[in-house]
């Protein structure tokens, strides 16, 4: 599996670090695109932040670990683990529900400009104690859009913990940092090239927030301008899924897209 795919903690994270890395003296990168139904190809420019507990390929994210009474369970206890996390539960599915009708409400925005947050395990307890379990956990997958504010979202999950009481805490091993996004204006020239490029093959570009993340936000925090471009309009979206396909003619014009855009962006003057 590709280390991009399980968060590229241990890829480009720390190859973006290395002297190997600043030896290249690279300007401008491109990344990978996505497909799009219709005649348009979306632009990549900037990524949401991951919060999680773990790489990608253990499948945890950020946890909630919640400890109460336990005892007898023929007794209406109080103040247990299962009412702690019911707590937890609900805040997040409230957090999660403002932020749906965020992206509902607004037909400019697309997932990749709202927090996203799914509830992705729940553990604790075993079937052949007769007691109460003593601690539960829950795990969500977080990724905070580019306009979240990395504290006040801090913030508002330490208060969920303090709402529900004493020994209820989160842990996460992967908490990104807020990535700035590629300038996709004026100030940027590698934009303006790549944008008349597009223009002059007529192509319909979208510039969007990367929905899931991928490498481009390491060369991004080390102040290299990337693109996720592909031009793979009119192709169904079938990202990691059965029978993905791009259609014979999509994909040779893509290689002569790929042609004239590559050399218009490798003869960008050296004055930027």
């Amino acid at each position: 599996m590709p280390d991009e795919e399980i968060g590229g903690e241990d890829g480009m994270k720390k190859f973006v670090l290395s002297q190997k890395f600043r030896d290249l003296n690279i300007g401008f990168a491109f990344d990978e695109g996505l497909a799009h139904p219709e005649n348009v190809i979306q632009v990549i420019y900037g990524e949401r932040s991951v919060w999680r507990e773990s790489q990608w390929n253990v499948r945890q994210q950020i946890t909630f670990h919640c400890y109460g009474k336990t005892g007898s369970l023929a007794t209406p206890l109080n103040d247990t683990a299962g009412q702690k996390v019911r707590v937890i539960l609900d805040r997040a599915m409230e957090f999660r529900q403002a932020q749906k009708e965020k992206l509902e409400s607004d037909p400019s925005l697309r997932a990749g400009d709202v927090t996203s947050l799914n509830l992705t395990m729940m553990e604790g307890g075993a079937s052949s104690l007769g007691n109460v379990p003593e601690q539960l956990s829950v795990t969500f997958d977080i990724r905070l859009a580019v306009t979240e504010d990395h504290e006040k979202m801090l913030a508002k999950l330490q208060s969920w913990c303090e709402e529900v009481g004493p020994e209820t805490y989160y842990t996460f091993r992967q908490k990104d940092p807020h990535f700035q996004p590629t300038r996709i204006d004026n100030s940027n020239p590698w934009w303006l090239v790549f944008k008349a490029e597009c223009n002059n093959s007529g192509l319909n570009i979208q510039p969007i927030i990367n929905p899931p993340a991928g490498d481009s936000r390491h060369l991004r925090m080390v102040g290299v301008p990337s693109l996720g471009f592909a031009p793979m309009c009119n192709t169904p979206v079938r990202m990691h899924d059965h029978n993905e396909f791009l259609n014979e003619k999509v994909f040779l014009r893509g290689i002569r897209i790929y042609c004239r855009l590559l050399t218009a962006m490798a003869n960008l003057a050296p004055s930027y």
